[in-house]
């Protein structure tokens, strides 16, 4: 069966209620044998099998084309389930460089003038910038050959390179250089999809740093991105900008409420440090104090260092 047919299969099931539920694995009749018992679907990883016979596979792709539906279903099994998952990083990404993961591991690199020393510097520069050896392998950060820059790429749901961003590693007061191909990314969604809760900041680092975020990549947010924050069922919306663009966070939280959403923009205590310069670990503290308030009516929210 094809992958979608089983998607639709497992749908129908859970739609039904004629299936157990236990933890993350949900079991149903096995659609190639009919054996009830031993075919299950992991319903965060989308990967289901039955022990009895050869069916096994995935149906990710499926539930990332209809991840409202999914997300929908899988919130009615499991009241408190996480309804974020992961967005799967596509191998088949056309990266416009090498990424940094794949060059230390050993992978030809795709530029002949493409060094060593570029690929480490650039590892150094991520890690001191505090992102983890992780993230610099999930969002798959890119060198090139000849160019002092790290980059950050970011690919749709078919895993085509709609954007870039690149930051220097010698000179920090260089402007940040974008390669553009379509609107401005809600930067961290082409990794993990956010559910309910989001919070938007102002560039990767701040993401990188920030639990539950995506990167509006400016200090504005743009209609696209509005639609995508629909699309994904966001309902509560975080906004903490760096210090100097308080402004732009109420006016980007007043333009969100038109749309529906909670908006609560948050001021940080520190008026002198942006998320990214706060670090991963205090960052992690704001981001669970907040999912736990619940403001009865929009408001700034303060928070003290």
């Amino acid at each position: 069966m094809k992958s979608q047919e089983i998607y639709n299969y497992i749908v129908n099931y859970l739609k039904s209620g004629a299936c157990t539920v236990k933890k993350d694995e949900v079991t149903m009749p096995c659609p190639g044998c009919g054996d009830n018992k031993h075919f299950s679907i992991n319903i965060r990883k989308g990967v289901f099998n039955c022990f009895k016979c050869e069916v096994g596979g995935n149906i990710r792709y499926e539930i990332q084309r209809n991840r409202r539906e999914w997300s929908s279903l899988i919130s009615g099994l499991l009241p408190g389930h996480p309804t974020g998952y992961i967005r799967k990083a596509s191998p088949f990404c056309p990266l416009r460089g090498t990424a940094i993961s794949a060059f230390l591991r050993g992978v030809p690199p795709k530029q002949k003038e493409l060094r060593w020393t570029t690929a480490v510097n650039a590892m150094r520069y991520c890690l001191k910038r505090g992102m983890t050896k992780r993230q610099i392998e999930i969002y798959r950060v890119c060198v090139k050959a000849l160019d002092p820059r790290v980059w950050f790429p970011y690919w749709n749901e078919r895993g085509e390179l709609t954007y870039e961003m690149g930051r220097s590693m010698v000179n920090s007061v260089e402007p940040k250089t974008f390669s553009i191909g379509e609107e401005l990314p809600l930067f961290g969604r082409h990794v993990y999809i956010e559910r309910d809760e989001v919070v938007l900041v102002e560039g990767v680092f701040d993401h990188f740093a920030t639990p539950h975020s995506y990167a509006l990549m400016g200090s504005n947010v743009t209609g696209p991105q509005i639609i995508q924050l629909r699309e994904d069922g966001i309902k509560r919306i975080f906004v903490i900008l760096d210090p100097d663009a308080h402004r732009q966070s109420v006016t980007a939280a007043r333009r969100l409420a038109n749309f529906g959403f909670d908006v609560f923009p948050v001021v940080i205590g520190d008026y002198s440090r942006d998320p990214a310069d706060i670090g991963r670990k205090k960052m992690s503290e704001i981001v669970r104090t907040l999912k736990l308030k619940h403001p009865v009516r929009p408001q700034t929210i303060y928070f003290g260092m």
